[in-house]
């Protein structure tokens, strides 16, 4: 558990204050120091992209060894699925793609489900938002999460703050997709929609990021058909099923 909270966090770390990975240049490219001890008079120094990837990379490969449960219901622990779930996530920033794929399809030979958008909208009122399955999704009983890590008051408490979409964000909304409709609210004053989520946001590792992982990779490696296949798993989820149709990519860069 420890090794696998070190990589995790040393994988947000080397993401939001170093360069993005560049096989290229990780190896001069600065991101944070490495501190692997208690000590209080450990001299610290910056270290480069590669060298706090290295560590990930280790923590992970001992953290998979020591591990024995394949995935918990109490996500906020680490697992198996866990794991390979951020070996995957680590596999796609490195441009490794075969690695990424068999990383993220080892994540979904554990844990799999879907919550399909389409099974709450009859239930969905926007007055009362969120809708029903919204409410457990935020939980530890999220269907969806590999590993729970959650940002509390993330987005939108009204009459404390509000998160607005820009207007190009929603503009890549079809009016069947379910997501702004559960999740967007109109506000009138601003002429513009507000984020309708309350208590947490998931910011962890889920199976639709798996499968977006899988499409992503297998476009990479000029898999098209491949590629689509894994995207619409996710699409169908999200799109009301009565307006629903399969998604298509004349070829790869097209699908990507």
């Amino acid at each position: 558990q420890a090794l696998g909270a070190r990589a995790s966090a040393y994988f947000d770390l080397v993401n939001v204050y170093g360069k993005h990975y560049d096989a290229t240049t990780a190896a001069s490219d600065l991101a944070v120091p490495i501190i692997l001890s208690t000590s209080l008079d450990q001299s610290n120094t910056i270290s480069t992209v590669e060298e706090v990837y290295t560590i990930i990379d280790q923590d992970l490969t001992q953290a998979l060894s020591l591990i024995n449960i394949d995935w918990t219901e109490f996500s906020y622990k680490h697992s198996k699925a866990s794991i390979y779930g951020l070996r995957a996530r680590m596999s796609l920033l490195m441009e490794n793609w075969s690695d990424a794929k068999d990383y993220a399809e080892l994540v979904l030979e554990i844990k799999n489900d879907f919550w399909d958008y389409n099974d709450y909208k009859d239930d969905f009122d926007p007055v009362s938002s969120p809708v029903t399955f919204l409410r457990a999704s935020h939980s530890v009983n999220n269907l969806e999460a590999i590993f729970t890590r959650s940002n509390y008051w993330f987005y939108t408490h009204p009459g404390i703050w509000t998160t607005y979409f820009s207007s190009d964000l929603y503009d890549l909304f079809s009016d069947d997709d379910l997501r702004i409709q559960f999740f967007a609210t109109y506000d009138t004053q601003y002429d513009s929609y507000y984020y309708n989520l309350f208590w947490y946001c998931e910011m962890g590792i889920t199976v639709p990021e798996m499968h977006l992982i899988i499409a992503e990779t297998e476009a990479r490696m000029q898999n098209t058909t491949e590629a689509m296949l894994a995207l619409n798993k996710v699409i169908e989820k999200r799109i009301d099923n009565e307006t629903y149709i399969p998604e298509t990519a004349a070829n790869t860069t097209e699908a990507l």
